[in-house]
């Protein structure tokens, strides 16, 4: 096979690999900047302008202008230019951008046996990789997500998923882009690890491993997913010390990378961490800061009801968590929504709705809540909806069955191993 690099300047692009080097060493790129740096490329005959970028990009979805305007600071830096000097990337003011870099096209790596890479029209080539669209790009990574998620289920039900990530650190090791995209499908797999039975600590153990491995092979993005889950597991344990440390390790790494999916999810995460604080509004702080990188992120249908459920228990009070479940009910796109995660949101959605005394839509959050829980068999999740059903019960006046509630909800984080979520269950039973 025939790869075709685009060169510029000190860069190379190559649309079959997904790949940016510069220097001759790979760029770590997220997706959507990758993308915009392409079709840019691409079109360079012309410029482009900004509703175009933003259709092709994004397939439709309504994004705001500074979504891409990000973008196109990040693929700046990815290739050495910047917003003052733009050798590479021109901003055409109140018309577009325009690719304006000497470009060089030529095949790389022939494995051709039959001499044919050397008749071969580079240019030919590089239209052919670049026809599929970003649009149809981002199409594909998402479904790729999808079938990478199905299969970490399935190597989690036979107790193999720390070896396939073992091996997925093996084989993305030479591309940057593509670890990102397997590490960020097993998303879903690793909270649904976190939340089942297996001991935190041996999930923590197995992690260092992960981690030590990573770190061996030079592959960042799995060194900061194994962080990542480290500091997960420690908080759900109720570690809030090791927590905050692996956490904030996790979102530096991340960041760092440009992995805005990553950041977003690491962000989410050591906001539930500040509650337990000294500075509950540091929670909010840090969620808003996620919020922008997990909504143009190719993991949005799941990061974004995790942001606005952690958000909703960190409000400072009833009326300011009943103001974010509305935001949220206007910012989601619920057939978008992923349905494993929806519990993430409605039950916390559901006891903000019950204190605030909206018991109908409590009621409509409890049933997705459930709906949703089905799916988490054998995890805290239960106890989660356990303790939403004892607030509903409670406001209903049927203080029994609340008291009931809440001690079986107890008894399920307990068994799950978290302390601190049984604790609070405890303390909310009737004495």
């Amino acid at each position: 096979m025939t790869h075709v690099g685009v060169r510029f300047g000190d860069c190379e692009l190559s649309v079959e690999r997904l790949e940016l080097r510069r220097v001759d060493k790979v760029v770590d790129m997220e997706p959507q900047v990758f993308d915009v740096l392409a079709y840019l490329l691409r079109h360079r005959e012309r410029v482009v302008p900004k509703t175009e970028l933003l259709d092709q990009i994004w397939d439709n979805r309504f994004v705001s202008e500074s979504a891409l305007s990000s973008r196109i600071k990040s693929a700046r830096r990815a290739v050495g230019d910047s917003g003052r000097d733009q050798r590479i990337i021109k901003t055409i003011h109140g018309r577009g951008y325009r690719f304006v870099a000497d470009v060089i096209e030529k095949p790389r790596f022939a494995g051709s046996t039959n001499g044919s890479a050397a008749t071969h029209d580079p240019a030919g080539s590089w239209q052919c990789a670049s026809s599929s669209s970003p649009r149809r790009s981002i199409r594909v990574q998402v479904l790729l997500l999808d079938v990478i998620t199905l299969q970490g289920m399935i190597a989690h039900n036979r107790g193999e998923w720390f070896d396939r990530l073992r091996r997925g650190l093996r084989a993305t090791g030479e591309n940057p882009q593509l670890a990102s995209t397997v590490f960020d499908s097993h998303l879903c797999v690793a909270e649904y690890l976190l939340y089942g039975p297996t001991p935190y600590d041996e999930v923590i153990c197995l992690t260092r491993q992960l981690r030590e491995q990573a770190e061996r092979t030079g592959a960042r993005r799995g060194v900061a997913f194994a962080v990542t889950v480290a500091g997960e597991a420690a908080l759900l344990a109720g570690d809030l010390d090791a927590a905050r440390a692996d956490l904030t390790e996790a979102v530096a790494l991340h960041a760092e990378m440009g992995a805005d999916t990553g950041t977003a999810h690491t962000l989410q995460r050591l906001a539930e961490v500040e509650p337990a604080g000294d500075d509950p509004a540091a929670a909010e702080r840090l969620l808003r800061r996620a919020l922008p990188l997990a909504r143009w992120s190719s993991l949005a249908r799941h990061l974004l009801q995790r942001i606005y459920g952690t958000l909703i228990s960190a409000a400072p009070d009833a009326d300011a968590a009943l103001a974010v479940v509305d935001e949220a009910v206007e910012r989601l796109d619920e057939p978008f929504a992923c349905t494993l995660c929806q519990v993430m949101i409605a039950v916390p959605a559901s006891i903000a709705c019950i204190e605030g005394g909206r018991l109908d839509e409590a009621r409509s959050w409890l049933a997705r809540a459930q709906s949703s829980a089905a799916t988490w068999q054998g995890t805290a999740w239960q106890g989660a909806v356990a303790e939403a059903r004892a607030h509903l019960a409670r406001a209903e006046g049927d203080r029994a069955a609340a008291n009931r509630l809440l001690a079986d909800a107890a008894k399920l984080f307990e068994v799950a191993g978290q302390p601190l979520d049984a604790q609070r269950c405890l303390e909310a039973v009737d004495s």
